[in-house]
């Protein structure tokens, strides 16, 4: 074995070799990460990584709190186990979380990957699972980072260690992997231009999930930038941040109480605007007539909402397909060994558009509350 690769590699055949000639027999527990890295004088991230190998690749299978044993099926260089990647997503309550984890797929089974998932809405959610998958074996992880979150030390610990990862809907400042993400700052843009297009100058930013989402905050600036290429100062009190938990009438009765002026609501998604569209139907409120929303996503037939839903549309699909391109890409470089340097990382924005319905029309001179 070449010394010019990978000390993990090196580390991987050595275990092989061990396996071959029967020093490690099926079921024999082998030496846990920790040990192995005092006998090698190596990292723990190094065995770490070793091991997850040779778990994808069917050579040792892993359980919780005992350890690592050799598997009594062995792979053979005829029959090859089909490989595995993981992919973490904060939630599958909507068609935009799955058509990213169709692409996901779709790309992936091109190659002659499977796909397992895990998902959580949470950052300590998001590292048990990513701990889980790679106890899996997986050869690469896909994350699309739980709402809120600034920065996940397994993730920093992975990216160390050079173990494949992308980012998939946003980035996580800070941490240098490939990332495929819509272009959320020009959405923004193009959502508030089309309100102030039609002669909306109070115009609010509706979001949830707002501090250390960088979708979220770029969908800000964008709507920012629009704004002061209007000739429009951004007001701190136009931008409305919601619950976690909330009455969605009261919210928005409150807010339209306490800025009259207000005329038109972008929405950091879709789920939102359909919320404030229903709440505003029971307040008495005309969408678009007294009040214009537009939302971000357009991945839930919104063409046949109450309103049908003026909206940024991006390709759900595409980014999942993008994001298991970068993976792929990524897995083999590993293979050749040159996966340590952080030349290269890759920010892929895929573009977004406009699509106007009805939830949106020039303000009217006065607006009955």
């Amino acid at each position: 074995m070449s010394h010019k690769a990978p000390l993990y590699q090196q580390l991987k055949e050595s275990i092989i070799e061990q396996i071959r000639r029967g020093e490690l027999q099926p079921g024999d527990r082998v030496p846990s990460e920790n040990e192995l890295a005092r006998r090698a004088s190596v990292s723990r991230m190094t065995t770490k990584q070793a091991l997850t190998e040779l778990a994808r690749d069917g050579w040792v299978y892993r359980i919780r709190g005992k350890g690592t044993f050799v598997a009594s099926a062995l792979p053979t260089s005829e029959r090859k186990l089909p490989r595995a990647v993981g992919i973490f997503v904060p939630h599958l309550n909507n068609p935009y979380a799955t058509r990213i984890i169709l692409g996901v797929e779709a790309e992936l089974a091109k190659e002659g990957y499977h796909l397992i998932f895990r998902s959580g809405g949470t950052p300590q959610a998001e590292v048990a699972s990513v701990r889980d998958l790679l106890d899996a074996g997986i050869a690469g992880l896909i994350v699309w980072p739980a709402p809120g979150e600034y920065i996940n030390q397994e993730l920093v610990r992975l990216r160390l260690a050079h173990f494949p990862i992308v980012l998939v809907d946003r980035y996580l400042r800070g941490l240098q992997v490939d990332c495929a993400q819509s272009d959320n700052l020009r959405g923004g843009y193009i959502a508030t231009k089309h309100l102030l297009d039609l002669g909306h100058r109070h115009i609010a930013y509706a979001a949830r999930f707002f501090s250390n989402v960088t979708s979220v905050e770029e969908r800000h600036l964008g709507y920012q930038a629009a704004l002061r290429e209007a000739g429009i100062q951004p007001q701190d009190q136009y931008v409305w941040v919601i619950p976690v938990v909330v009455d969605w009438t009261e919210w928005l009765k409150d807010h339209l109480t306490r800025y009259p002026e207000v005329t038109a609501i972008f929405c950091e998604n879709d789920s939102i605007a359909v919320e404030l569209i229903s709440s505003a139907a029971i307040l008495g409120i005309r969408v678009p007539e007294d009040l214009s929303v537009v939302g971000f996503d357009d991945a839930d037939r919104m063409d046949q909402a109450q309103v049908p839903l003026t909206t940024v549309r991006q390709d759900a699909a595409g980014l999942g397909k993008t994001a298991a391109r970068l993976l792929i890409e990524r897995i083999q470089r590993a293979e050749r060994g040159d996966a340590g340097s952080p030349d290269g990382i890759r920010q892929v924005l895929l573009p977004v558009e406009l699509v106007r319905r009805a939830s949106t029309a020039s303000p009217t001179q006065s607006k009955a509350r």
